[in-house]
């Protein structure tokens, strides 16, 4: 008798289940929590991917079309019982603006959305893509020097030329000459100077050369120079 009721039992999932597998999926549930991707973005990348039967749907390219979609840093789909596909969103965090078209994630990969949806007051960097990763380390030593010396203030741009050297914008405007080589140890001696001398007068400042050797130069605004000779 009982074998009886779990083979009937067995029965009626199978003839529930059976049609319910052709059917077209009824559902997409798409979930964004973030501000630069929206569900209809979603939606439309998808297309016709999802009109497929239940057990047909093509996850992969669901994915793969999701993932295209230039703010989105990562997607996960799966199948929901008995008619739902779930989409869910991870999207890009930019933390700096790389040059004119790029911007910069946490991971330190580059990614291109388009320009006008870059957000607005981050750190920028330009340079070689071949010199990506030592830039941005440099960008966040030099940023931290910036905040311990400076009371406060945060680097805002990096820049290396085609000849190597570096200039460095803090965000109060004050741009700094780095030169081609130890930059950090110059930049630390600008620091030291900022604290004695520059601390509240920023606004009397036009820019700061640290190429030399022992010193530095202040170009005033009035066209007034304090200027420290030496090897650059």
């Amino acid at each position: 008798m009982l074998l009886l009721v779990l083979m009937l039992a067995l029965g009626y999932a199978v003839y529930r289940w059976v049609p319910a597998a052709h059917e077209p999926v009824r559902h997409i549930d798409i979930r964004v929590p973030g501000t630069h991707v929206t569900p209809a973005e979603v939606r439309a990348a998808i297309g016709p991917l999802a009109r497929a039967p239940f057990f047909a749907v093509d996850l992969h390219g669901i994915e793969r079309r999701v993932r295209a979609l230039p703010w989105v840093y990562r997607v996960s789909v799966r199948r929901l019982w008995p008619d739902t596909v779930r989409v869910e969103v991870t999207e890009q965090r930019a933390v700096a603006q790389w040059g004119e078209d790029a911007l910069l994630n946490p991971h330190g990969e580059l990614f291109r959305p388009p320009r006008k949806s870059f957000p607005a007051g981050l750190p920028r960097i330009d340079g070689s893509l071949a010199r990506k990763q030592a830039l941005i380390e440099a960008f966040l030593d030099m940023d931290r020097m910036v905040q311990a010396g400076s009371g406060g203030h945060h680097a805002a741009r990096l820049v290396e030329d085609r000849r190597g050297a570096w200039r460095l914008w803090l965000d109060n405007g004050l741009e700094i000459a780095l030169g081609r080589r130890a930059q950090q140890r110059r930049l630390q001696r600008v620091m030291r100077v900022y604290r004695r001398i520059l601390a509240g007068r920023e606004a009397e400042v036009r820019h700061l050369d640290a190429r030399y050797s022992n010193g530095l130069a202040i170009a005033w605004q009035g066209g007034g120079n304090n200027d420290a000779q030496g090897d650059r």
